[in-house]
Formats: C-alpha cells, sequence, structure tokens
C-alpha cells in the first residue's frame, strides 16, 4: 500500500494539531481546502524539509515505541519462561537486561526530543510558515506523552524488578538461630500482602527434608508499636513482657483444639524494622483459595458436596471452640469468646488428612491468620466501636460495616463461614460472590443463589448457608444450633452423598469415590531429596488416590523467587 504523499500528510496532520478536524462536514471541508492551499503557497525547498520533519519524526517515534516494547517484551517472555520452564537467570542479569533495554529507549526519547527542537529551530530562522512551527511543536507534545506512558510502564518493570530482589532477599535469610536449629533454607515465596511470607525446609546431612516451616513477617506502624493493645497481648511497652496478639489468640484455639487452628510454633521482634516475626506450621494442602482457583479453571470440575459438608461442619466446630472453648463442653477458663475477623478462603488451610478422624480422605481444615481477631464478651462496652470496618468484603458481617450498632460475637464468626461456603458453593460464577454484599440501603435483599449450583448441590446446603448470611445476627443460627442443625442434615441427606458424608463422619470415607477432592501437589514433601533439584509444587493430587507426598517434576530450584496467586478480595484493614 503506498505511503500518502506530502501534501496528504500535511493536509491530516494539521486537521488535529489545529483540531479543524471538528464541526460539520462543510466546515472540515473547508479547513482541508484552506490547509491544501497553504502548503501549495509554501516554496519547494520548505516543503522539502517538512516532508523530512514528517518522515524524521515518524521514525523516531517508531525507534521510540520500538525500544519500549523491546524492554517490555523481555520482560514478558521471562515472566512467561519463568512459568513454563519453572527457573529463571539470576536477578543480577534480569536487573541488567531490563536496565540497558531501558536506557536503549530513553536514549532515542532524547535524540527524537533534541532533534525536534533543532527543527523548530530550524524553521524559525529559515522564516519557516507558523504552520510548521505549530506542526513539530505537536510532534514534540504528541512524543511527550509516548515518552512519559513508556516511563510509567518501565517504572512498572523496575518496580517488579525490585519486588523480585527483595522477595528473593527475603527468601536469602536464614532462620533465627536461637529459635531453630538445624539447616533452614528459603524455599518458596507464599505472598503475603503488606506482609511477607514463605516456605523454609530443613535439610538434614543426606540432602532431604526433614521438618517445613512458614516464616511471615508483618510489619507493624511505628505509632503502633508499643502502643496498642490490637497488636500485643501484655504491656505494650515492654518488649520483655508482650506477646503479640495474634500468637496469643491463635494459640490458645490451638490447644483448645489443634485438629481445628494452625499452630504457630514460635515468634520473635524485630525492633529495628518494626515487625512481628511468626513460624507457622506447615499445612500441606495449602489453602482454600487455592481449590477454588483449581476448581474454577477447570470447567469440567466442581468441588464435591461431600467436601463443603466436612468444611461446613469443620468450620462450625472451630466458631464453637472461639465462643466457648470446647465443641461438645464449655471450657472452665474460657471467659471470652474470640471473634476472628477475617474468615475467607485465604485464611483456610489444608492440613494431611488424619486416617484417625472423620473423612480420613479428605484434608484437615485449620483457621488461621488471627491478625484482626480480638477477645470479648456481650458486656463489652467498646464493642462493636473499637472494631467496624475491619475484614474482608465479601465475608464482613454487616455489623462489621458499622451500619448497625450490634455486637461482633460469636454469630459474626458464623456470617463469615456462611459467606465462604457461599461462596464455593457458587466456585462456577465467581463475579456472583463480590456482588451479593448486602448494603445498608436495602437490608432485606437476600443473596441470590445461580440456577446452575442450586441444581447441582442439595436444598439442604443451601438452606444453612442462607441461615447463616441473614442480614440480622438475631435471625443466625449459633455456631451450637449450627451443629445441631448440619448434623440434622447430614442425619437426612439423600442418594449416593448422602451416605458418602456419613461413612466420612464414621471413618469410614472410600479412598476412591467420585467425590473425590484435587489438591495441588505438596511443596518439599517430608523425605524429599533436595539434591534432586526438583521439587513437588505445581500439579494435582486427587484426595483420596494418592497419599501425602507425591512428587511432581515442576522443575524449580530451592531458593527461587515463586510467588502465590494475588490475592483477589479486597481486605479493608489493608492486612491479609
Amino acid at each position: 500500500m503506498a505511503s500518502p504523499d506530502p501534501e496528504t500528510n500535511f493536509v491530516e496532520h494539521e486537521l488535529i494539531v489545529r483540531r479543524f478536524n471538528r464541526g460539520t462536514l462543510s466546515e472540515r471541508q473547508q479547513r482541508r481546502e484552506e490547509l491544501v492551499q497553504e502548503y501549495q503557497r509554501m516554496s519547494i525547498v520548505q516543503r522539502d524539509r517538512l516532508v523530512k520533519a514528517i518522515y524524521d519524526v515518524r521514525e523516531a517515534q517508531k525507534r521510540v515505541i520500538r525500544a519500549m516494547n523491546d524492554a517490555l517484551d523481555f520482560w514478558h517472555d521471562q515472566s512467561m519462561s519463568d512459568q513454563i520452564r519453572g527457573d529463571r537467570m539470576p536477578m543480577d542479569e534480569d536487573m541488567e537486561k531490563a536496565l540497558g533495554l531501558q536506557d536503549g529507549w530513553r536514549r532515542e526519547a532524547v535524540n527524537l526530543q533534541g532533534g525536534l527542537d533543532i527543527l523548530r529551530i530550524a524553521y524559525t530562522h529559515h522564516d519557516f510558515p507558523e504552520t510548521c512551527i505549530d506542526w513539530v511543536q505537536a510532534r514534540y507534545e504528541e512524543m511527550g506523552d509516548v515518552i512519559t506512558d513508556a516511563e510509567e510502564r518501565v517504572e512498572m518493570i523496575e518496580a517488579s524488578l525490585r519486588e523480585d530482589a527483595a522477595i528473593q532477599q527475603f527468601i536469602d535469610e536464614s532462620l533465627d538461630e536461637e529459635l531453630f536449629d538445624g539447616d533452614w533454607q528459603g524455599a518458596v515465596d507464599l505472598g503475603g500482602g503488606i506482609s511477607e511470607a514463605g516456605l523454609w525446609v530443613k535439610i538434614d546431612e543426606d540432602g532431604n527434608v526433614v521438618d517445613r516451616i512458614v516464616f511471615k513477617r508483618e510489619f507493624v506502624d511505628i505509632t503502633r508499636w508499643n502502643t496498642s493493645s490490637n497488636v500485643w497481648h501484655g504491656n505494650p511497652q515492654d518488649p520483655h513482657n508482650r506477646t503479640p496478639l495474634e500468637y496469643f489468640l491463635q494459640n490458645k484455639c490451638n490447644a483448645a483444639s489443634p485438629e481445628h487452628f494452625v499452630k504457630l510454633r514460635n515468634w520473635s521482634q524485630d525492633m529495628e524494622k518494626h515487625a512481628l516475626n511468626l513460624y507457622v506450621e506447615y499445612c500441606a494442602g495449602g489453602d482454600l483459595r487455592g481449590v477454588e482457583k483449581k476448581y474454577v479453571s477447570n470447567k469440567n470440575l466442581r468441588i464435591p458436596e461431600p467436601f463443603l459438608w466436612m468444611l461446613f461442619l469443620h468450620l462450625t466446630e472451630s466458631c464453637l471452640v472461639m465462643w466457648r472453648g470446647g465443641i461438645e463442653r464449655n471450657h472452665p477458663d474460657w471467659d471470652k469468646q474470640i471473634v476472628h475477623m477475617d474468615i475467607k478462603p485465604a485464611n483456610i488451610f489444608l492440613a494431611s488428612a488424619d486416617e484417625k478422624k472423620s473423612f480420613p480422605h479428605y484434608p484437615t481444615p485449620k483457621l488461621a491468620d488471627f491478625g484482626l481477631a480480638f477477645e470479648t464478651s456481650p458486656n463489652d462496652a467498646n464493642n462493636p466501636v473499637d472494631h467496624r470496618f475491619a475484614g474482608t468484603t465479601p465475608y464482613m458481617a454487616p455489623e462489621q460495616h458499622g451500619y448497625t450498632k450490634w455486637q461482633l460475637l460469636d454469630h459474626t464468626n458464623v456470617y463469615a463461614i456462611g459467606a465462604t461456603i457461599f461462596g464455593l458453593f457458587h466456585h462456577r460464577n465467581r463475579r456472583l460472590h463480590p456482588e451479593q454484599q448486602i448494603s445498608a440501603e436495602d437490608p432485606d435483599t437476600k443473596w441470590k443463589f445461580s440456577t446452575w449450583s442450586s441444581l447441582m448441590y442439595s436444598s439442604e446446603l443451601r438452606g444453612l448457608i442462607e441461615q447463616c448470611i441473614d442480614w440480622d445476627p438475631s435471625l443466625r443460627p449459633s455456631s451450637l444450633e449450627l451443629r445441631e442443625r448440619i448434623l440434622s442434615a447430614i442425619a437426612t441427606l439423600r442418594d449416593e452423598k448422602g451416605e458418602y458424608v456419613r461413612d466420612g463422619l464414621r471413618g469410614e470415607q472410600p479412598a476412591i469415590s467420585n467425590f473425590d477432592l484435587v489438591l495441588a501437589r505438596e511443596m518439599y514433601p517430608l523425605g524429599f531429596a533436595i539434591d534432586s533439584g526438583d521439587v513437588a509444587a505445581d500439579g494435582e493430587l486427587v484426595a483420596g488416590t494418592a497419599g501425602a507426598g507425591a512428587e511432581d517434576s515442576s522443575g524449580m530450584s530451592l531458593g527461587m523467587v515463586a510467588r502465590s496467586e494475588d490475592e483477589e478480595d479486597t481486605n479493608m484493614s489493608g492486612m491479609d
């Protein structure tokens, strides 16, 4: 296709520069004719210089954009190859390559701007028509926008590189030798919102994994470091006689029921960084969010209903423990109830199945991340005032939003587990979930259940979910009532899934069935040989068909940055 002639180039550019391409058709045609006449009044020399100016600017534009895209393509290709190969170039080589490409397009941009300045001066000295100077000025401004956009995009690349470098630095850290003996090595970054989190593995003399732990670093605002009772249990001003409130509450629950709560194995405080270092029990099945995403990505799968019943019951029992310290009876020293404030799939972890318990072939759900949790009672004068607006939508109960004066108590935990099961119930239509958060303007609005989910899952399960997410907390069942209703529904649940759930409760869950749960492969299983260079990190493991520790050659190497997927929910507290 032939390029436009110089006259057409001039006319089209001037129509845009002078904004002559607006107005009625007849007005635009008249302006076009005026521009043609203006061009024809130029001398041959002026026309030649104008044509060269247009060509030079266009070529410079192409060079800038091409150089900029080279830098962006490099970063994209490198990231994609990371996902495909599972390895990556050393961080310094990545940084050098990206910054080198960045310098290239910046030099082109400087050359372009300098060239435009020279052209403007040349036109002035040669008494060029004002339109030529205007045209060059417009191109200058246009390229300024392109350059600004390119700078912003490359700044994003630099930020990503810096983030990866910071993650790598975190993974390269050694665990506190006063707390952990032996050879511990950082293995995989797990992400953590504004905090840092990663998996560390302990290696024996033969190079085999013998222990695993999650190292989580949470940064605390300096204004709260020595003052906040929401950060510390004990005297916040005494570094020697205080314990992170998160550590205290989570381990209090874990001590009451280890099969329902993730244990925090130790902690330390970094006085310089104003950070809490938490050392967390590793759960081989990852978190519930990962399970949900795996099923969302495969339209041929649906989360088996028996697993939802088991999860619903287990989470309800967790709420019972937070309320009264026990499942079957009250704990005598449990004088206050604990409100978690952030129950959601990302904070529910899946430990290895326990063959001596009910549902021996499903992973054991454990609640964690008590960073927003607090102790309270119906007589607490500071409840709800001191605890509103924290949590993650759409798992926050109406009372967390501050719509009402209702206190945050056991019914708040019940709402969150109902919202969690609702989301899993609708995993085929995840868009439905965030849109269902009830607002104060219309408190009678009910959460909508999709037709597909209502056909795939039982009405009994749906009915119990609806009870949990009632706007009015007085209409929600307590965790004790909810447990009784779940067990009652299971006792009468029809069809094959009913028999399966009842068998699971008795500890007689079949090892292989249509109700198996698809899990992510376990990372660094115990006994795994680090020297092999392979890490079980991706792929699928079907609960009930393979034991924990099944291996997979993913090509990942120890200490590599392998970030988990970003959290999609909005955490209103800014914490995860």
